[in-house]
């Protein structure tokens, strides 16, 4: 008895978000390419990637994945720290 189920709707718009996604990065790394050097295409979106990434982990942390912990930044904790990078002031 086979439990795969069929590909869904959802499924074929992910692949086909993920495909327009590798075209923007592949125009985007070429343009950078035209105007920069290879180092400097290459390491972009590579850093943007994982700035994202790790932010999006670390935000959006859901509350079953340890019990007890919500997510590790709340809005306001993130406007309190965008204001205080934006007026350079220390941490207290």
């Amino acid at each position: 008895m086979s439990t795969d189920n069929p590909p869904r709707f959802i499924h074929y718009l992910g692949a086909f978000a993920a495909g327009g996604l590798i075209s923007l990065m592949l125009l985007t790394n070429g343009t950078l390419a035209q105007y920069g050097t290879l180092l400097f295409s290459s390491w972009v979106p590579h850093l943007t990637g994982t700035v994202l990434a790790i932010f999006v982990l670390l935000t959006l942390r859901p509350a079953r994945a340890m019990p007890g912990w919500g997510p590790l930044l709340s809005a306001g904790d993130i406007a309190w720290l965008v204001d205080r990078l934006l007026q350079g002031s220390p941490a207290p």
